[in-house]
C-alpha cells in the first residue's frame, strides 16, 4: 500500500508519520515518462507500518510546480505498482484534486457535526454530480459524531441527501498525543477504542474496493 500526500501546500502526513522530507513528489516530475519501479522504490519513503508514503513538496511556494497532468500520470504508475493507493487531499477543487478525484474507486468525505462544514460537505457533492463524479463512490465521515452541541447524524443525512457511512467520535488527549509524536495511535495502542474505529473503517474500505473491482 501506498500513501500519496496530495495536499501541496500544507501537507502534514510527513509530521504525523515521523517522516523526513528526503524525497518528494517533485523528485518524480522529471521521470514522468519513466516512472518504473526502480524510480518509485527511491522516491516513496518506508514506514514502520509496512506502507510505503510518497510525500508532498517541503515548501509551500514549490506546490505550482506540481501540475494536474503529473498527478495523473503519479496516480496511473502508483495504481499500476501497488494494490491500493490512498491519497490524503487538500481541501479545493483545483486541477490537481480533480485528478485524483476522477481516478478514485472511492472517496472519503470528512466532514464535522458543524453547520459550515455540512455546508462545504452539500457543495461537494453538487459539484461532484456535476462532473459526473458517481455518488455511489462517496463515502461519508462525520468526524467528532459525538460532539453534544453538534447536529444530529439523521440531520446531516436529511440535508445532504446522502448516507453517513462512518461516525467517528473525538479520540481526545489521547490521539493529540499520539499525533505530536508522529506514532500512529492504531501502531501504538490498537486496542484503544479510537483505534478500532479506524480498524473498522479500513476494513470496509477495503472491501468496497475489492467489490468493485470485482465487478
Amino acid at each position: 500500500m501506498v500513501l500519496f500526500d496530495a495536499d501541496f501546500f500544507f501537507g502534514n502526513v510527513g509530521v504525523y508519520l515521523n517522516l523526513p522530507t528526503v524525497y518528494s513528489v517533485l523528485n518524480l516530475v522529471p521521470n514522468l515518462d519513466h516512472l518504473d519501479t526502480v524510480i518509485l522504490d527511491q522516491v516513496l519513503l518506508p514506514h514502520a507500518s509496512g506502507i510505503r508514503v510518497l510525500l508532498g513538496p517541503y515548501y509551500p511556494e514549490e506546490a505550482e510546480l506540481v501540475e494536474a497532468h503529473h498527478v495523473e500520470k503519479i496516480m496511473r504508475a502508483l495504481a499500476d505498482t501497488y494494490n491500493h493507493v490512498l491519497v490524503d487531499c487538500q481541501a479545493s477543487y483545483d486541477e490537481r484534486t480533480l485528478a485524483v478525484l476522477e481516478r478514485a474507486d472511492l472517496i472519503v468525505l470528512i466532514t464535522t457535526p458543524e453547520v459550515g462544514a455540512i455546508k462545504n460537505t452539500s457543495r461537494f457533492l453538487e459539484l461532484a454530480e456535476k462532473l459526473a463524479i458517481g455518488t455511489e463512490r462517496i463515502r461519508i465521515l462525520v468526524n467528532r459524531s459525538d460532539s453534544d452541541v453538534g447536529v444530529d447524524i439523521r440531520e446531516i443525512e436529511h440535508t445532504l441527501h446522502h448516507p453517513v457511512a462512518f461516525q467517528v467520535i473525538s479520540g481526545g488527549r489521547t490521539v493529540v498525543f499520539s499525533v505530536n509524536r508522529g506514532i500512529p495511535l492504531v501502531m501504538e495502542n490498537p486496542s484503544h477504542p479510537f483505534s478500532k474505529q479506524m480498524f473498522a473503517i479500513a476494513e470496509e474500505l477495503m472491501a468496497a474496493t475489492l467489490a468493485r473491482s470485482s465487478t
